[in-house]
């Protein structure tokens, strides 16, 4: 009986679970907004494996990049150049883009594809702090 409960719990926990990564969907998003799948234009999962053939794949993560009404697989990795919010993203042709983790959302993403927001993207008024010479 301890065993099958343990299975039951093992099941419905792993079903109910959502994926933590950053997403980048249009406009200001607060905490606790849920944000559709199809609004969402870049998913960078924070612990699922890149599966594309690419170099240095095991150094970098999952990304859901949506350039049309699937979704494309792509990777992405934190850069080399000093700053700890770079990253780039790398799509299934190849395709780099280079991005800030500051500018996307960190949400748990549900099975449905939809993102709930538990960190909101940095603000204009968060990047002039970073940057004040910046106008």
């Amino acid at each position: 009986m301890k065993k099958l409960m343990f299975l039951i719990l093992a099941a419905t926990s792993s079903v109910a679970g959502a994926s933590e990564a950053y997403v980048f969907p249009p406009g200001q998003n607060q905490v606790g907004d849920i944000v559709p799948r199809e609004k969402l234009i870049y998913v960078l999962y924070t612990k699922e494996k890149c599966a594309l053939p690419v170099i240095h794949a095991s150094d970098m993560r999952r990304a859901d990049v949506f350039n049309r009404a699937e979704a494309d697989v792509g990777c992405w990795g934190k850069t080399l150049s000093g700053d700890p919010n770079s990253v780039v993203i790398v799509d299934r042709f190849g395709n780099v883009t280079n991005s800030s983790t500051s500018s996307f959302a960190l949400a748990d993403v549900a099975r449905d594809g939809s993102a709930k927001i538990t960190r909101p993207s940095a603000g204009i008024s968060d990047f002039r702090k970073r940057f004040p010479g910046v106008r």
